[in-house]
């Protein structure tokens, strides 16, 4: 089956004054066990990476476009992140890695273990306390990020996430319906196109910004 992920708000909407861009810088430090992790733990990792983010991109960004259409930009290829922003992604992004990596052991969740983008995408769309043995969109609401919500609204802000001006087409595994795993290998495949790990690290704290935006209306 394919699914169809629209666009959820024009891109004014999830603009760098969107961003909480005076969070607290926090050294986080790196767990072995995913019962290490609660989900105030969670949310201040996935807070902290968004602003570092944010801080490293708006260093190279353009001045005549702003942040979100800057990290669009990157994802779709259309500009180019220098290495050295490359690099300082990659290592702010560890901890994520780490707990995707955890949330997938424990939970046993079908992904590639050595996909670090996999792994990113996992942990930056499922909180500590979400149930992620479910299917959807077969439930009316889904807990994603800490927060319970349709299965539209994940789905528009995966679309934001990923940069989705219109519509996008995620082909799943064939199923009738989408699981964690299956929702993971979509939002890789298409956040990673031209920078690996690295744009899938950009684009699940987006992700987070429009799901924490849902949550609030």
């Amino acid at each position: 089956m394919s699914l169809i992920f629209s666009s959820c708000s024009t891109h004014d909407e999830v603009t760098a004054e969107k961003l909480d861009a005076n969070t607290s810088k926090v050294n986080f430090t790196t767990s072995s066990r995913l019962q290490d992790y609660n989900e105030e733990y969670y949310q201040n990792m996935m807070s902290t990476l968004r602003s570092n983010i944010d801080d490293i991109l708006n260093e190279s960004k353009p001045a005549n476009i702003n942040l979100y259409d800057y990290k669009v930009r990157l994802l779709k290829g259309e500009l180019q992140l220098p290495e050295k922003s490359y690099q300082r992604i990659s290592n702010v992004s560890e901890n994520l890695l780490t707990y995707g990596r955890n949330l997938a052991i424990t939970n046993k969740v079908d992904v590639n273990l050595e996909d670090d983008s996999e792994l990113l995408a996992l942990g930056g769309l499922f909180s500590p306390g979400d149930n992620i043995n479910v299917t959807f969109p077969g439930d009316n609401l889904m807990q994603v990020n800490g927060n319970v919500l349709t299965w539209g609204e994940v789905a528009e802000c995966v679309a934001v996430g990923v940069g989705a001006d219109a519509v996008f087409a995620l082909s799943g595994s064939g199923a009738t319906a989408w699981t964690a795993a299956a929702l993971t290998r979509a939002f890789s495949a298409i956040a990673k196109r031209f920078l690996g790990p690295i744009g899938v690290a950009i684009a699940v704290v987006t992700f987070g910004v429009c799901i924490a935006q849902q949550a609030n209306d």
